[in-house]
C-alpha cells in the first residue's frame, strides 16, 4: 500500500486503536477505523483488523456489520439494556441495528468509548429519566401477554383432561398439543403462569417507582 494511501486511509478512521468488548455467548464486538462488528469470535478479529489496516476488508461477508459513517443516532437504557440501537442511514434506506453486548456494564462500556468520537462527528447526547407511565409500558406488555397464554395453557389443560380422547381431531398438531398438555396437567402450568406473572409484576413496580434512564444521542 503506497504512502498516500495509508495516509488516506488513516484520516477515513474514526477509531485509530482497536476496542473489543464481550458480546453475547463467546462472541466479541469489534470497533475499529470506521467500523463496529459484532457476533464475530475473537480468535479471528486479528485477521479483520489485518483486513481493514490493508483495505482488504470484505464488508459484505459480514452480517452483523455497521459503517460508523452511516450512523446518525443511537439509544440505550444504561440501568437496564445489554444492548445499543443504532440507527442508520444510506443510499438503501433508513434502518436500525442492535448490537448486543455481555451485559449492563459491558454496554455502559461500550458507550463510553463511542461516546468520544461521536461527538467529534457532530453527535449531541441526551441523558433523562423516563416518566413512570413509559416505565410501566414494556412490562405490562410483557405481563399481559404471559397471563394471557398462560391462562389460555391452563384452560385447555384442563378442558383436555376433563373431555379424554373426545377432544381429539384429524389434526396431527393438535392431537400431540393435547397429548402434551394432558400429560402435564393443568396445575404446573397454571404455578408457572402464576409465578412469572408475580415476577412481571414486581419488575413493573420497580420501572415505576425507580424510573431508568434513557441515553439518545442524535446529530
Amino acid at each position: 500500500m503506497s504512502q498516500h494511501k495509508q495516509l488516506e486511509r488513516k484520516m477515513e478512521a474514526i477509531f485509530e486503536k482497536p476496542i473489543i468488548l464481550d458480546g453475547e455467548k463467546d462472541d466479541v464486538v469489534l470497533v475499529y477505523s470506521k467500523y463496529i462488528i459484532w457476533n464475530v469470535k475473537k480468535e479471528i478479529t486479528d485477521l479483520i483488523i489485518e483486513g481493514i489496516d490493508k483495505d482488504l476488508l470484505n464488508t459484505a461477508r459480514f452480517e452483523c456489520l455497521v459503517k460508523i459513517k452511516e450512523v446518525f443516532a443511537y439509544k440505550f437504557e444504561p440501568d437496564s439494556d445489554s444492548h445499543i440501537t443504532f440507527f442508520i442511514k444510506n443510499i438503501t434506506g433508513t434502518s436500525f441495528r442492535t448490537i448486543d453486548f455481555k451485559d449492563t456494564e459491558t454496554t455502559k462500556q461500550a458507550e463510553i468509548f463511542l461516546t468520544e468520537q461521536f461527538i467529534k462527528l457532530g453527535f449531541k447526547r441526551n441523558e433523562k429519566h423516563i416518566t413512570p407511565t413509559k416505565a410501566a409500558i414494556s412490562p405490562l406488555i410483557v405481563t399481559a401477554i404471559i397471563a394471557g397464554a398462560g391462562s389460555l395453557l391452563t384452560w385447555f389443560s384442563y378442558q383436555f383432561q376433563k373431555y379424554g380422547e373426545r377432544t381429539e381431531t384429524g389434526n396431527c398438531s393438535f392431537n400431540l398439543f393435547m397429548k402434551l398438555c394432558r400429560g402435564i396437567g393443568y396445575i404446573p402450568f397454571l404455578i408457572i403462569t402464576t409465578i412469572i406473572t408475580i415476577f412481571c409484576f414486581y419488575w413493573m413496580a420497580k420501572r415505576i417507582t425507580n424510573p431508568p434512564c434513557k441515553v439518545f444521542a442524535s446529530k
